[in-house]
């Protein structure tokens, strides 16, 4: 599974979501950054942080491997990731009416979701 990843307002990377074993593993590699921002995990229910990526190579990357029971506590359904230094709220706010059209408005910000 793949979800995108969202800096600022325009899309920059995403966020590789696959099983291995008895655990999940999120692997990201995103565009440098300024500052110590994290990598937020984003659903309808709220938000988590997956942690700091790591500058590596021109780039910014984060591996995190968590159990079936860590993955109980993330936010269902699981809509993007959030690269920011700043918490977001831990609430999106509601969903304003362009939703038929594919739009949403998470952390005050508007995006565009697509579903496959």
């Amino acid at each position: 599974m793949e979800l995108p990843v969202y800096g600022e307002r325009e899309r920059i990377g995403a966020l590789d979501i696959r099983r291995e074993g008895l655990y999940l593993v999120f692997r990201a590699e995103l565009p440098l950054w300024d500052g110590l921002p994290h990598l937020w995990l984003c659903g309808e229910a709220g938000c988590v942080s997956l942690g700091l990526p790591e500058p590596r190579d021109g780039r910014l990357r984060l591996e995190k491997r968590l159990s079936r029971a860590a993955c109980a506590a993330l936010p269902r359904p699981l809509l993007c990731a959030v690269l920011s230094p700043e918490r977001p709220p831990l609430r999106p706010a509601p969903t304003p009416e362009p939703e038929a059209m594919g739009e949403r408005l998470i952390f005050g910000r508007r995006f565009i979701v697509f579903r496959t």
